[in-house]
């Protein structure tokens, strides 16, 4: 494996992950509701998902489309750009202990906002995102990653991980 170059390496012409999170349940909490309505979206906590699925729980919050995308977007001007979102992402908690089961937990997720128990990477082809989870939920990885942890698995663990582009790039 240690041929293959890290994950968190930059390559011209080959997918890059880019991980990162979107809303803090603390700062942003305003933005959070407890009924689902009209025009709401899911907010996915990291106990929702689990080794590929999505549904493993019931989100606790909803979060109003549009000021949420005010949020995403901070200060930038709405261009009425497709923003991550509004699309399926892979994700992976970020929360988690070498003493369970598995720690490396990761899926791919619907349309929703998240929270910050979730790293995503929202700039990859769907068949990539298809390739990580599958390569990134195995026992290898898992395994790699419960020598490092303790109880997060941060970008740093994840970008150090090695990975076989040539492999995901077909």
């Amino acid at each position: 494996m240690t041929k293959f170059p890290l994950l968190g390496e930059k390559f011209e012409d080959k997918w890059n992950l880019e991980l990162h999170r979107e809303f803090n349940m603390t700062d942003d909490a305003f933005l959070f509701h407890k009924n689902p309505n009209q025009g709401k979206l899911p907010l996915y906590e990291g106990k929702i998902i689990h080794q590929f699925t999505h549904t493993f729980s019931e989100p606790r919050y909803w979060v109003e489309e549009n000021e949420g995308r005010k949020a995403v977007l901070g200060k930038k001007i709405d261009a009425q750009q497709k923003l991550g979102y509004q699309k399926y992402r892979f994700a992976y908690r970020s929360i988690a202990s070498n003493t369970n089961e598995r720690s490396f937990i990761c899926t791919i997720i619907p349309p929703c906002f998240t929270g910050n128990s979730l790293n995503i990477a929202d700039k990859i082809d769907n068949v990539s995102q298809l390739l990580c989870v599958g390569l990134l939920n195995s026992f290898v990885i898992d395994w790699l990653l419960r020598q490092k942890v303790t109880t997060n698995i941060n970008m740093f663990y994840v970008y150090q991980l090695l990975v076989c582009q040539e492999l995901i790039d077909g």
